[in-house]
């Protein structure tokens, strides 16, 4: 299986109603998501299957990913994949999948994913970090830990071809 963590885009300080489920993407983040979109569809690596956290920078992370790659559909918006998700939940979750789900994309946030990721490459003492709009694909035979290769990292800066990604 090709996964692929797909950390939210920028998102604003606050939500509309003053929290953080709420908080939105701003033009930057909207942005990055439909270069994730475009890039992911450049190399024919568009996601059989989109699941997405069910915060609203997440989500829209995943809508604009899913519209720049012609995907059809929306996100399949999950709880497991909110803050301070397991990682052996997720693998679960995987693991149920048809068969024919052979790729699958995971928008969420941070510091889970780059937990997760270290996790599944076998990191004991170091740590990969996922910033915001950053791709990373790990491939996954069958979905566990044991075997899982980092096939690419794509850090946000250089989808939207910038010197550097700060204040984000």
């Amino acid at each position: 299986m090709e996964l692929f963590f797909i950390r939210h885009g920028q998102a604003a300080d606050s939500g509309p109603d003053g929290g953080d489920f709420s908080r939105t993407l701003t033009a930057k983040g909207e942005k990055q998501a439909r270069a994730a979109g475009q890039l992911l569809a450049h190399l024919d690596l568009v996601p059989d299957l989109v699941f997405s956290s069910p915060r609203a920078r997440a989500v829209e992370t995943a809508e604009g990913l899913m519209a720049a790659a012609a995907m059809d559909g929306q996100p399949v918006q999950q709880e497991w994949l909110n803050f301070d998700f397991r990682a052996q939940i997720v693998l679960d979750e995987l693991a149920a999948l048809p068969e024919e789900i052979g790729r699958v994309a995971l928008v969420g946030h941070e510091p889970s994913f780059s937990g997760m990721v270290s996790w599944l490459l076998g990191a004991e003492v170091g740590y990969l970090e996922v910033k915001k709009a950053s791709i990373v694909q790990v491939e996954l035979s069958p979905p566990s830990r044991h075997g899982s290769v980092l096939k690419m990292l794509v850090p946000s800066k250089v989808l939207l071809g910038q010197e550097s990604d700060s204040g984000t």
